[in-house]
């Protein structure tokens, strides 16, 4: 016990343990697993005419937005977003829901997978 209360009045550890804390204040750190952050989106594609927009470069990773649903069907991992996403057709009209919004698109050829 006393090696304890030696330990945790040491300066050395009292800065470690606050610089600790403050790290993880400045990272925000969420534990939920649910959807799939954006990563990126193509340039005129039908995300980006929907108007997605991807991160820019200093955007924290637990900042960004992330895909929830893609036509009420939830987005838990990149597993579910891609087994989604290639049973999609060109012309289908999806309803695509994020933490920030939700978007309505076409899919068009070759940017069928460009949402992420």
């Amino acid at each position: 016990m006393n090696s304890a209360k030696k330990l945790f009045t040491n300066t050395r550890i009292i800065i470690l343990i606050v610089a600790i804390l403050l790290s993880l204040l400045a990272i925000h750190p969420s534990f939920s697993d649910e959807g799939v952050a954006v990563r990126g989106v193509a340039k005129n594609s039908s995300a980006a005419i929907a108007g997605i927009t991807s991160p820019d470069a200093n955007v924290q990773p637990m900042s960004r937005d992330v895909i929830t649903s893609i036509n009420n069907i939830p987005i838990n991992s990149i597993a579910d977003y891609h087994n989604v996403v290639e049973k999609l057709e060109v012309d289908d009209q999806v309803i695509l829901r994020t933490t920030d919004n939700t978007y309505r698109l076409e899919v068009k050829p070759l940017y069928k997978t460009t949402i992420l």
